[in-house]
């Protein structure tokens, strides 16, 4: 879809009707995953202006309001989704079957996901260390499972 080579959800297995392929600027973080894990060796079709958006929440407003289409795509990461904005309006899709569920993204069956680090200039000092403690806590971890991020396993 987003090389511009399958252009009609009929040819995905859809209702007959054009896609509309939101995405976001060159440089973007999600702009960048979605070449080095998405694309491969292909490349991103250039966008109409129209389906150009330099903000996830505009992204995701668009894909939600437009013309009550159904036949709007996007994509962001999960967080923007399901916390930031979320909207009865999006729906997030399965890739090969797998829902983009904690689980999933958890266990690694859900095959676009990205790591998040906490990197430090050499030993940590004190008050970094305790930062980074507190991070890794029951506390620190369910306070990343409250704003939509998957925690780490335990």
């Amino acid at each position: 879809i987003y090389s511009g080579r399958v252009n009609n959800w009929l040819e995905v297995g859809g209702n007959d009707a054009r896609i509309y392929p939101y995405q976001r600027p060159k440089g973007s973080g999600s702009q960048t995953i979605m070449l080095a894990a998405v694309m491969g060796e292909d490349k991103l079709r250039k966008p109409l202006e129209t389906e150009s958006v330099h903000d996830m929440i505009g992204l995701l407003r668009n894909v939600a309001n437009y013309q009550n289409s159904a036949n709007a795509l996007g994509y962001t990461f999960r967080y923007y989704a399901t916390q930031l904005h979320h909207s009865p309006d999006l729906r997030l899709l399965a890739v090969n079957g797998i829902e983009p569920t904690i689980e999933n993204i958890r266990n690694g069956k859900y095959p676009y996901t990205i790591d998040v680090y906490m990197v430090s200039a050499g030993k940590p000092s004190r008050q970094s260390q305790k930062f980074i403690d507190w991070f890794l806590s029951e506390q620190g971890q369910r306070l990343i499972a409250d704003v939509g991020y998957v925690p780490l396993a335990r």
